[in-house]
């Protein structure tokens, strides 16, 4: 999803079947942030190097849903997470991007070295 002209296709698709909410992998963003179009919310975390277009994930929150937001977190390239205050509860969504086979021993170690401090310091309520 690399050029923005791709995020008004999955946004059509994401109407077209009624979601409210849509975690991405490989969105090849850099940097982290928002970006809002047409009322859906974009959330994204992706490499913080210029010259990388790799990795990254993101969610999209609709109009509707935009509003049980508190907060969210770009935790690195692969992982990025978002509280939602639902009707029962808080609510904590992890969305994560693994590495491939292909990576390094190490880079693997890191993630869920990552993964798992970050699932850690999600409250148990949630």
């Amino acid at each position: 999803m690399l050029e923005t002209s791709r995020l008004s296709q999955v946004l059509k698709e994401m109407t077209e079947y009624n979601l409210d909410l849509l975690r991405l992998s490989e969105i090849r963003w850099r940097g982290s942030g928002e970006f809002i179009t047409t009322g859906e919310l974009l959330l994204y975390s992706g490499s913080s190097d210029e010259g990388k277009h790799e990795h990254g994930t993101g969610l999209i929150l609709s109009k509707a849903m935009r509003k049980f937001l508190i907060e969210w977190t770009a935790v690195s390239e692969r992982i990025i997470t978002a509280r939602l205050n639902t009707r029962l509860r808080k609510l904590t969504i992890v969305q994560c991007y693994a590495p491939t086979n292909v990576a390094t021993y190490e880079e693997k170690e890191a993630f869920y070295g990552m993964l798992e401090t970050t699932l850690q310091h999600i409250k148990q309520s949630d």
